[in-house]
């Protein structure tokens, strides 16, 4: 299982690449953050 984290300033970049990385089946978004320290917090 692949585990990420999306981070992105825009909030529809956001969800379109939650939506397909949600998709696959060995991939797990575990977060989304909209700024680099979001991310890494």
């Amino acid at each position: 299982m692949i585990r990420v984290v999306i981070a992105d300033d825009h909030p529809v970049v956001r969800a379109g690449v939650c939506a397909l990385l949600d998709a696959e089946h060995d991939i797990d978004v575990v977060g989304e953050a909209a700024t680099p320290d979001e991310a890494v917090a």
